[in-house]
């Protein structure tokens, strides 16, 4: 999916194309329009995507499953953390290569592979599934190539990562920048 959102990057802006896009297109409204698109796109992908931790909050802490004042303050303590959190690395794009190096990469390519030849070779009460040899091959190959490439993506975001200028200072630490 974000293959041709790079292809059509790099082909119009050439090498002034930036890693966050959005900083190489123009003033003007199609840059708003694609800004307010993806503010669209964010505040909707936000609640759904903090709701299932919300909610596995709610239920360590044993709140009711009902409307009520503990509701709402777990859910606001929350939304406060992630916007520390926000505040406290504003590079956040190092730390999400390192996500999408690492434990992206294992749930997308390495685990579902290996999880299926391991189900399919486990014997029991049910109908044995014979994995033929081309599938095998096909499904190693992924395998191997994500592992690769997840641990080239991990190494380089960590090397990114312990670079001096990777890290500033938060903006409520140091009262001459502004958050935001």
């Amino acid at each position: 999916m974000y293959f041709p959102v790079a292809v059509t990057g790099a082909l119009v802006y050439g090498k002034t194309v930036q890693a966050n896009l959005l900083l190489s297109i123009s003033p003007g409204p199609l840059l708003y329009m694609v800004q307010i698109l993806i503010t669209c796109h964010l505040v909707c992908s936000f609640v759904i995507c903090l709701n299932p931790v919300a909610q596995q909050l709610e239920e360590l802490l044993k709140l009711k499953k009902t409307f009520s004042w503990h509701r709402i303050v777990s859910r606001s303590l929350m939304v406060a953390f992630v916007l520390f959190v926000a505040e406290t690395i504003p590079k956040f794009g190092t730390l999400l290569s390192l996500i999408g190096g690492s434990t992206i990469t294992m749930m997308a390519f390495v685990c579902p592979p290996l999880f299926y030849l391991k189900l399919c070779s486990m014997k029991g009460h049910w109908p044995q599934i014979v994995v033929p040899l081309h599938q095998k091959v096909l499904l190693l190959e992924i395998l191997i190539v994500g592992s690769v490439v997840g641990l080239m993506s991990t190494f380089s975001s960590v090397q990114s990562m312990a670079s001096p200028d990777s890290f500033t200072v938060p903006c409520y630490i140091n009262m001459t920048a502004a958050c935001g």
